[in-house]
């Protein structure tokens, strides 16, 4: 437990009783829920601040089990009961609401419900929205300035065939509403990084801008409808495609921000995407569902931001005849959560299941993912100029209502499965501690991880302290919301300390003679000069200017304490000889004019010609004559034997010999 980083510090690593990977300890292996039957689609909702909702739907109503950050259930409430409900288009939210936009009427959509919630459950608004169109609604988002889309296709020939997209401010009053083309097809949609909207109907992808504008529209063969939503990106835009055949085929491809195509994946087979989100390095991660032998399997597939295969793994589910996958996404850097719906075909009922995952699957601990390997072939996807017509056509007869919808809170049954095996949330502080008098303690919990609180007895905060003073400390960790707890403490000790002499003879040394610096006590010395290290009681070092620094003598006791003294000899008054000619030929003899390094503490060199003309002006430096040519020259030097001492001057003439 002790590791040393220098000999002064110590560092103590508060031990846990299980791994934590940046989960917190309940955040793991699946849950499943049961007392919501029938349920047909399924999608997670998270929010920045680390709650999230799970928001299931049957062929009747919208159920929502709303979590905090530590994976605990705040709240489920049941949306939509008798409202002529027909299915869920989308759960959205902004970081304070969540918004659930269901599609109403049979068969058709003739209208659009849509219930702004805030994060304990108590609804905020709702409104119905309608036509004398009806429509097949497929998408709804919230841009970056918290506005509302709405993308469908226009199913009536009365008002020809069109996408329609509508958008309303986030009080759920309309801004405007255009339609485009001329044909009924699938779309699917994204709100832009620069404002507007991505659109997709078919094989043709169209972006507005946000007032509705037509910016540019593209066409491309090859490409199948999916209803994953794109991913907006900083320089473009993911689009994802599956087609359900008699051989599945998913394919994602990029294209840039004017819609042109950037690179496509290879087209896998024999699964079926389901969602998709991005990883904080950029790598996409892909929920799918694969039918095996045994039946409908949940698996994810992460492909890098170039659309290169990285891998695809299939994750075991507890019970059931088998799992639809339906979403997967990000709850922090460290973890994901996938869901999906488990049937049970003997006993004719579904169940809402929950797999809480590390980022990275190797570190599954139970339930392990396991490798699979996919078929693929190459795509061919292709532009297509035949695009046809997408200017926008304004549609004015959307009318916006208040309505009151059925909620109502609904008792689930949870099971665990799955669970890894550090279900205690302990720490070990170490044994109590004997440390050196001189040095610095650091306590640290290495938990790895943002998501506890610490409290020591010092009232500090932070993951770890440093200790300069014997005593008991403890820490208290716990999760934030407060449903772990744990505390550890730890007696802290000094060695006493360890009592050692130093001396230096003689005490006054002129430049070049040998001072001996002589050590007593019990341990190891080091003696440390400029560049010189030396070990003993008793060395020796020769007198020179540099002694002003210090000569310092390192002490390591018995118990492997370190103490420190610094001597500092005098130096007398050098004599200084300068002589009167030198030679700046090369020969290694009088080459240069000036001071041998190290005879005094600092001097300076001023060159002057007869004519009184400064030619030079040096500190610490010699002079080499430069270009000069042969004569006198007049010299000024200026030195200090040590520092802060008396500053005495030579002047005088020396002959420059060529």
């Amino acid at each position: 437990m002790l590791m040393f980083c220098r000999k002064e510090t110590y560092i103590f690593c508060l031990l846990f009783s299980f791994i934590s990977n940046g989960l917190l300890a309940q955040r793991s292996g699946e849950k499943q829920y049961f007392g919501y039957d029938a349920v047909s689609q399924l999608e997670i909702s998270t929010f920045e601040s680390g709650e999230y909702a799970v928001v299931a739907s049957s062929n009747s109503s919208v159920l929502v089990i709303f979590f905090d950050a530590c994976a605990d259930t705040l709240w489920t409430q049941e949306f939509y009961q008798g409202d002529d409900f027909n299915r869920l288009i989308r759960a959205q939210n902004d970081n304070e609401f969540l918004y659930l936009a269901a599609a109403l009427g049979q068969g058709q959509d003739t209208a659009i419900g849509l219930i702004k919630l805030d994060k304990s459950g108590q609804v905020i608004f709702s409104k119905g929205i309608s036509s004398p169109d009806t429509y097949r609604w497929y998408q709804f988002h919230i841009d970056k300035d918290k506005n509302l889309y709405f993308t469908g296709n226009s199913t009536s020939t009365a008002n020809n065939l069109a996408s329609t997209i509508l958008k309303l401010n986030p009080q759920g009053q309309e801004i405007h509403a255009f339609q485009y083309g001329s044909s009924f097809i699938w779309g699917m949609s994204i709100p832009a990084k620069n404002g507007g909207l991505l659109n997709i109907t078919g094989t043709t992808l169209f972006k507005v801008d946000a007032n509705g504008g037509l910016e540019w529209a593209k066409r491309y063969d090859g490409i199948y409808q999916s209803t994953i939503p794109p991913i907006a990106l900083n320089d473009g835009y993911l689009i994802f495609g599956n087609f359900i055949g008699a051989i599945d085929r998913n394919i994602v491809f990029k294209i840039d921000l004017q819609g042109n195509l950037v690179w496509a994946s290879r087209q896998f087979l024999d699964i079926n995407y389901q969602s998709a989100t991005l990883d904080p390095s950029g790598n996409i991660l892909i929920s799918f569902t694969r039918f095996s032998n045994t039946g409908p399997e949940w698996g994810i597939q992460k492909i890098s931001s170039t659309g290169a295969i990285i891998g695809s793994w299939i994750l075991p589910y507890s019970s059931g005849d088998g799992i639809f996958c339906k979403d997967l996404q990000l709850l922090n850097t460290n973890s994901m959560v996938l869901g999906g719906i488990t049937n049970f075909n003997f006993a004719n009922y579904s169940a809402i299941a929950l797999r809480y995952l590390p980022l990275n699957l190797a570190d599954i601990e139970t339930c392990p993912a396991t490798l699979l390997g996919l078929s693929t072939e190459p795509s061919q996807i292709t532009a297509n100029p035949n695009v046809g017509n997408f200017s926008p056509v304004r549609f004015n007869f959307f009318q916006i209502d208040n309505r009151s919808f059925t909620g109502s809170s609904i008792l689930l049954n949870e099971n665990n499965f799955c669970q890894n095996n550090h279900n205690n949330f302990r720490f070990d502080l170490g044994l109590d501690t004997t440390v050196c008098l001189n040095s610095d303690l650091i306590l640290k919990a290495d938990t790895s991880t943002e998501d506890f609180i610490y409290l020591w007895n010092t009232g500090e905060t932070t993951a770890e302290i440093t200790v300069q003073n014997e005593g008991s400390y403890w820490l208290e960790i716990s999760n934030a919301c407060g449903s772990l707890y744990f505390r550890d403490s730890i007696a802290v000790n000094y060695f006493p300390a360890s009592n050692f002499s130093t001396s230096f003879s003689p005490e006054r040394a002129k430049p070049g003679e040998q001072v001996n610096f002589l050590a007593r006590g019990e341990g190891t010395f080091n003696w440390f000069f400029l560049d010189q290290i030396k070990v003993g009681e008793s060395v020796n070092f020769e007198a020179i200017s540099a002694f002003a620094d210090g000569v310092i003598c390192e002490f390591i006791d018995t118990n492997n304490c370190v103490s420190y003294d610094t001597l500092y000899p005098e130096i007398l008054d050098a004599e200084i000889f300068m002589p009167n000619a030198f030679s700046p030929n090369g020969d290694g003899l009088n080459d240069v004019f000036g001071l041998e390094a190290g005879t005094v503490y600092f001097y300076s060199l001023d060159i002057f010609d007869r004519y009184g003309a400064r030619l030079a002006s040096l500190a610490n430096e010699s002079w080499d004559g430069a270009t000069y040519s042969g004569g006198s020259y007049i010299y000024i030097l200026k030195y200090q034997i040590g520092p802060a001492t008396e500053t005495k001057t030579i002047k005088g003439i020396v002959n420059l010999i060529r």
